[in-house]
C-alpha cells in the first residue's frame, strides 16, 4: 500500500504546473549559477596567477632588507563556485614589514557592483532561499488539498493505516523534487567538467562535492517536513500557505541576521580599526623608547675611536633593540589574542543564535567544505602569521636604520637575494577537518527533520479528515 500512495503522489506532482515550474527553476538557477560562478572563478584565479609572477618578478636580484616587503597571495577556493561564502571578503594580500609588522589586505576592486549590492548567485543561494521555498510549495497542501476534495476521507475509510500515508506523501514529495535537482547537478557537473577550472574528480573533490550535495538535500528534505508538519496541523490550504510563508520568512531572512545583531548587543566588541590604532600606538611608544635608549649609546660608542666606536655601537644596540622588540611583540600579541578571544566569544553567541534556524546549518557546513568559511579565516590568519615570523626572522632583523634624535641616522645594510625571502604556501582546509568543523551542523540537520516529521505524524494521526 506504501508504493501505491508514493506512485499516487509521484504521478499528481508529475502531472502537475509546478513540477514544470521547479524543473524550470532548477535548471536555470543551479545551472546558471554554477556557469556565472565557474567563469568568476577563473577571473580570480588569472588575477591571483597575474599578481603572483609580478610580485616574483618584483623582488628579483639584491635588495637591502631594510626595505624589503615581503608579500603573500591568497588563491581563491575552486569550491567557491558552490558556495561564496567568506572567499571574496577574506584578505587575498598578505604583507609583512620592518616597520609597520603584519597587515592583511584586499586589492579586488568593485568590478561587479551589483554583484556585491545583491548578492552572488551561486548554488548555496540557489538551495537555501529558492529550493526551500519550492519544497514549501510542493508540501503546503499536502493534507489540507486532500482534506477539501474529499479524497483523503475515502483514503482512511479504507482502513490504510495513517503512518503509510503521511511517509508515502513526504517520500512522493521528495523523490518527485530529486528528479529535476538530479538533472541540474548533472548539467552543472558538465559545466565544471568541460570548464577546466577544477579537477572535480581528482584528490577527493568528487567526494566533497557529494557531501555537499548531501548537505543540501538534508536541508530541502526539513522544509518538506515542515510543510508536511504545517499542512497536518491546519485545515485550510490558505493557512498552511500563510503559516508556512511566514515560517520561511523567519527562518531564510530573519533568524540568521538578527542573531548578529543581538550577539553585538549581548558580548559587544571593539572594532578592528580600534585595534588597528592601538597596535600603532604600541609601536610609536616602543619607537620612542628605542630612539632614546639609542640615542645614549650613540653618545658613548662616540666617546672612543670611529671603528672602535661603531662596533661597541652595534654590541650595545643589539641587546636593547632585541628586548624591545620582544615586548613590542608581547604588547602587540596581547592586543591580538584579548581581541581574538572577545571575537570568537561573540561568534559563538551569534552561531548558537543562528542555529535556531536550518540554514545557518547549511550555510556554516556548505562553506566550512567548500575552504570558504570561518575555519578558512582562521586557516588564513594562522598562517599568515607564521609568514610574518618567518620574514622577521629571515629579512626584518638584518641591518637596520635607526633614527637618533639630536644625532641624524645610523644605518648598517643587510643585502638579501629573491631566494631568501620567504614565500607564502597556502594550503586549503582537508576534507576531514572540514567534516569535524561541520558535524554539528549536519546533526542539526538531521533533527529538523526528525522533529518536523514527528510533528507532521503525530499532527496527521490527531487529523480530523471531516
Amino acid at each position: 500500500m506504501l508504493v501505491n500512495i508514493i506512485k499516487k503522489e509521484l504521478l499528481d506532482n508529475l502531472l502537475s504546473f509546478r513540477f514544470l515550474i521547479t524543473l524550470l527553476l532548477c535548471i536555470v538557477l543551479i545551472s546558471l549559477g554554477i556557469f556565472v560562478s565557474t567563469k568568476a572563478y577563473k577571473n580570480s584565479l588569472n588575477d591571483y596567477q597575474q599578481s603572483l609572477a609580478l610580485y616574483r618578478e618584483s623582488i628579483q636580484g639584491q635588495k637591502n632588507a631594510i626595505g624589503v616587503v615581503a608579500k603573500g597571495l591568497r588563491p581563491p577556493s575552486p569550491f567557491s563556485i558552490f558556495a561564496g561564502g567568506l572567499d571574496k571578503s577574506l584578505p587575498n594580500e598578505i604583507i609583512s614589514t620592518r616597520k609597520n609588522g603584519l597587515q592583511l589586505g584586499n586589492n579586488r576592486t568593485m568590478d561587479a557592483p551589483l554583484s556585491i549590492l545583491f548578492g552572488k548567485m551561486d548554488f548555496l543561494f540557489s538551495v537555501s532561499v529558492v529550493m526551500s521555498l519550492l519544497a514549501i510549495l510542493f508540501t503546503f497542501d499536502a493534507t489540507t488539498r486532500e482534506k477539501e476534495e474529499g479524497t483523503l476521507g475515502l483514503a482512511l475509510s479504507n482502513s490504510i493505516p495513517r503512518y503509510q500515508i503521511i511517509i508515502g506523501k513526504y517520500l512522493g514529495n521528495f523523490i518527485t523534487f530529486l528528479i529535476p535537482f538530479t538533472v541540474a547537478m548533472l548539467i552543472s557537473i558538465i559545466i565544471l567538467s568541460l570548464s577546466g577550472v577544477m579537477p572535480l574528480f581528482q584528490s577527493g573533490n568528487f567526494v566533497r562535492l557529494l557531501i555537499i550535495i548531501g548537505i543540501a538535500l538534508l536541508f530541502i528534505s526539513v522544509f518538506f517536513n515542515l510543510g508536511l508538519m504545517v499542512s497536518s496541523l491546519t485545515h485550510r490550504s490558505l493557512t498552511a500557505q500563510i503559516t508556512l510563508l511566514f515560517l520561511w520568512v523567519l527562518m531564510i531572512f530573519a533568524m540568521p541576521r538578527v542573531s548578529s545583531m543581538i550577539a553585538g548587543v549581548i558580548y559587544p566588541v571593539k572594532t578592528q580599526q580600534t585595534i588597528n590604532l592601538e597596535k600603532t600606538l604600541i609601536r610609536k611608544n616602543i619607537e620612542d623608547e628605542k630612539a632614546n635608549a639609542l640615542k645614549n649609546i650613540f653618545q658613548q660608542s662616540m666617546s672612543g675611536d670611529m671603528d672602535e666606536g661603531a662596533k661597541s655601537y652595534d654590541e650595545i644596540r643589539e641587546p636593547i633593540v632585541r628586548n624591545l622588540r620582544d615586548k613590542e611583540m608581547r604588547l602587540l600579541d596581547g592586543v591580538d589574542n584579548d581581541f581574538l578571544s572577545r571575537k570568537n566569544s561573540q561568534l559563538k553567541i551569534a552561531s548558537i543564535l543562528s542555529r535556531l534556524s536550518p540554514l545557518a546549518s547549511l550555510t556554516f557546513a556548505t562553506t566550512e567544505l567548500a575552504n570558504t568559511g570561518l575555519l578558512q579565516m582562521d586557516n588564513l590568519f594562522s598562517l599568515s602569521q607564521q609568514f610574518h615570523n618567518e620574514a622577521v626572522r629571515e629579512i626584518h632583523s638584518r641591518g637596520y636604520q635607526d633614527d637618533i634624535p639630536g644625532a641624524g641616522m645610523r644605518m648598517r645594510m643587510g643585502w638579501i637575494g629573491a631566494d631568501q625571502i620567504p614565500q607564502f604556501q597556502f594550503q586549503s582546509t582537508p576534507l576531514n577537518r572540514g567534516l569535524q568543523a561541520c558535524w554539528v551542523d549536519i546533526l542539526l540537520l538531521v533533527i529538523f527533520n526528525i522533529l518536523f516529521f514527528v510533528g507532521a505524524y503525530v499532527g496527521f494521526l490527531k487529523y480530523d479528515v471531516r
